[in-house]
């Protein structure tokens, strides 16, 4: 079991990362919740092993949401913004002046903290154990907040926790009639169809059957003393 374990679970390079991804992705866990089980799974390592670990994971998450800001974040206008701006300073170079006194107030007044990190240091959600929390209700209704961190749960939350090895679910090996199957004699057969009949009839007419097989049972021993004990006297009176 051991070595079961460690083959899936020992390394985190071996580990399926979604499942630390899920952690980072509910509201009332984050970032904090994944360091206490990182330190928790892996605390005998060391504090430095445990810290690669951790940024290990984030790295690989950090990957993951930059991948779906390439493919869902909406197209930006800055190049047209720019383009109509570098059209208009060709004429006045005071316009080109005042606008680039412009963008540094605006670069400066202009978080540029991202989504992820906007979510993650957030507060967490209050959980209450009494009350069922729905992680992918919280995702919809804060989804305008964080756009693409919503597309990302609402497609890595759906995956079923326990899934069956696809080679389970297509093996045929349970309806391949191996040697035993195929040597059963018709006695056999017919046995284990008579049998499995009887099995699938109602309890109450089982016992109705072993009641009549019973009646029977004693039906032909009374049969068997009464002429047996008819043979004696005849016997009998024959002697005499």
């Amino acid at each position: 079991m051991k070595k079961k374990f460690d083959k899936y679970y020992g390394e985190i390079e071996n580990m399926n990362l979604l499942l630390y991804f899920a952690f980072l992705l509910d509201p009332r866990n984050k970032d904090k919740f994944l360091h206490i089980v990182v330190d928790d799974h892996y605390g005998d390592e060391g504090l430095a092993m445990v810290e690669l670990k951790k940024k290990y994971i984030h790295a690989e998450f950090k990957a993951l949401y930059e991948d779906y800001v390439r493919i869902h974040a909406p197209p930006s206008n800055s190049s047209s913004v720019l383009g109509k701006h570098s059209d208009d300073t060709t004429t006045n170079p005071h316009t080109r002046d005042r606008l680039r006194d412009k963008m540094k107030k605006s670069s400066s007044s202009t978080s540029t903290i991202s989504e992820l990190d906007k979510y993650l240091c957030e507060n967490i959600e209050a959980s209450d154990s009494n009350v069922k929390f729905d992680i992918l209700a919280w995702w919809k209704v804060n989804s305008p907040r964080f756009p693409i961190l919503s597309l990302m749960a609402r497609d890595l939350l759906a995956i079923p926790v326990s899934t069956v090895a696809s080679e389970s679910v297509f093996s045929t090996s349970g309806r391949v009639l191996d040697t035993f199957r195929s040597s059963l004699s018709d006695k056999s057969i017919e046995s284990l169809i008579c049998a499995q009949d009887w099995i699938r009839k109602d309890k109450d007419k089982i016992m109705e059957k072993e009641e009549d097989c019973e009646t029977i049972i004693i039906d032909s021993s009374d049969d068997e003393g009464t002429s047996s004990k008819r043979d004696i006297n005849e016997d009998e009176i024959f002697y005499y």
